[in-house]
């Protein structure tokens, strides 16, 4: 399958939730963990033939690339996707979680472009980009209220993904 194919997967896996979603994203923007055929043929799963829907095993995979050949960037980078995909979920059992990484540790390996491609997943994991602000209504006594009438203004993301 082709790299487009796998990132269509993913992010219709991903799709409805935001954190999924900018998980899934980190790591296409990313680039390098999804052009690794280890890794795709380990952790990603899916029916892409069928319903077009991948997914990434997240715990199996930070769990099994701690040996891999890998920058402790490339590595931060998939803890953190990890992380915002909701992994390790603090209900699993304790078999089916990993040792955190410091988060220290995590965001010093990184550089600016890796920086704010965490910045733009964190802001969409959050759902910034449907953040709205409710503008004040006039009322007939000259005051002013925040009505179920009033003007929203769409706020976008806090900080949007960076252009390629």
């Amino acid at each position: 399958m082709t790299s487009d194919e796998v990132n269509a997967g993913l992010r219709a896996g991903a799709h409805g939730s935001y954190q999924d979603e900018a998980a899934v994203e980190l790591l296409i923007r990313h680039n390098t963990w999804l052009r690794r055929q280890d890794f795709l043929d380990q952790f990603v799963s899916g029916d892409l033939a069928g319903i077009g829907r991948a997914y990434v095993n997240w715990v199996r995979a930070v769990r099994q690339t701690v040996e891999w050949v890998m920058s402790p960037a490339e590595r931060s980078v998939l803890v953190i996707a990890a992380s915002l995909a909701g992994h390790p979920n603090p209900e699993a059992p304790q078999s089916a979680q990993w040792t955190p990484i410091p988060l220290a540790w995590t965001l010093a390996n990184l550089d600016r472009r890796d920086i704010a491609l965490i910045l733009a997943a964190i802001s969409h994991a959050t759902g910034s980009h449907d953040h709205v602000e409710h503008l004040a209504a006039n009322l007939p006594n000259g005051g002013t209220a925040i009505t179920t009438t009033s003007p929203r203004i769409t706020l976008g993301p806090l900080f949007d993904w960076p252009q390629e």
